[in-house]
């Protein structure tokens, strides 16, 4: 399955700069079509975060491990909730979803895969970022349901960096 992103290769280094490349060169965003891809672009990226999210619930040792090792069990479930929603909306539209892991990261962004809490805020930011870019697909769609889902995301982002950003000093 191709990207959804028609824009110059993407060349990034860590999330931040891979969204700021989909950014300088958006797909006009009209179609169901190009909207199931960029769910797929979406949902591949909250599977990320999940497996970012699980290892380090698992190898996190430091300052307030009980809250920390908490909280990112709470994240990774989050995220797998996050997937199986977004790969649901792909499915209604009418579209399949890769059908294996090096497919799905075919249409990933470039990824910081550090396992820091640094690394999993600043891939948080980019995943938020996502999310409001496809928030004008999902409008020209008239998928209601799929906008609604891009803002809770950005919520659920901007609060889980927050928390970290506030407990880790990130």
């Amino acid at each position: 399955m191709q990207s959804f992103y028609q824009g110059p290769p993407v060349m990034a280094h860590s999330p931040v700069e891979a969204t700021a490349a989909m950014a300088e060169h958006p797909t006009p965003p009209s179609a169901s079509s190009s909207l199931g891809q960029q769910l797929t672009v979406l949902a591949a990226f909250a599977k990320e975060l999940e497996l970012q999210s699980h290892l380090l619930h698992l190898n996190y040792c430091g300052e307030n491990f009980i809250s920390i090792h908490t909280y990112l069990k709470g994240r990774y479930e989050a995220h797998l909730e996050q997937f199986d929603t977004l790969a649901e909306f792909v499915r209604i539209l009418g579209e399949f979803l890769p059908g294996s892991t090096a497919a799905f990261r075919e249409v990933l962004p470039s990824l910081d895969g550090e396992a820091t809490i640094e690394a999993y805020v600043e891939n948080l930011r980019s995943f938020s970022s996502l999310a409001k870019a496809l928030e004008p697909a999902a409008a020209d769609a008239r998928a209601i349901d799929v906008q609604n889902f891009m803002a809770d995301l950005v919520a659920d982002a901007g609060k889980a960096i927050w928390f970290l950003s506030a407990c880790c000093g990130c």
